[in-house]
């Protein structure tokens, strides 16, 4: 049997572009019905019930690295609805806004808290929500945990075996 580093690069590139196609759709995070994607359901899941956002890898009992949830922080957006558009072209005449202008309003509302004439500030709350996860793998330590079976496991690959 050939051994991968007695292969010319080519060849070594041919193993490491089916390995990485094998496993492209088993790990895709865009796939909803990806192993990634079921795992990662599992995770949100375990953080919605627990709180927990990070917990250990394991493979055969060896921790091989982390997956954790990423999540937004809850945040507040104000908002400037015009409810008087003569008050509100009034009030950007006297600002130095020559023509109405939400966008440079919406920032002077930032900036300094100021809500201009004719207008009101919608607060819209935005809640923390989960923003995805992070799987990190070690890969150095999955091959010394599955030390003989990873060829195995690859050929298994390749071969489309995942249940």
């Amino acid at each position: 049997m050939t051994k991968f580093d007695e292969l010319k690069p080519v060849e070594q590139l041919a193993v490491a572009q089916a390995v990485y196609k094998s496993v492209a759709g088993i790990v895709s995070t865009k796939d909803a019905d990806s192993l990634r994607s079921m795992c990662d359901a599992d995770t949100i899941a375990n953080y919605a019930n627990t709180g927990a956002k990070s917990y250990d890898v394991r493979l055969l009992g060896e921790k091989v690295g982390t997956y954790s949830v990423r999540v937004n922080k809850a945040k507040k957006v104000s908002t400037l609805a015009v409810e008087d558009p003569d008050a509100f072209f009034k009030w950007c005449l006297d600002n130095g806004f020559v023509l109405t202008d939400d966008k440079r309003a919406q920032q002077w509302l930032d900036q300094t808290g100021e809500v201009p004439d004719g207008c009101t500030v919608l607060v819209d709350e935005q809640p923390e929500r989960v923003a995805g996860t992070t799987l990190k793998v070690d890969e150095r330590k999955v091959a010394e945990v599955m030390g003989g079976e990873l060829p195995a496991a690859v050929r298994g690959l390749l071969e489309g075996g995942v249940d």
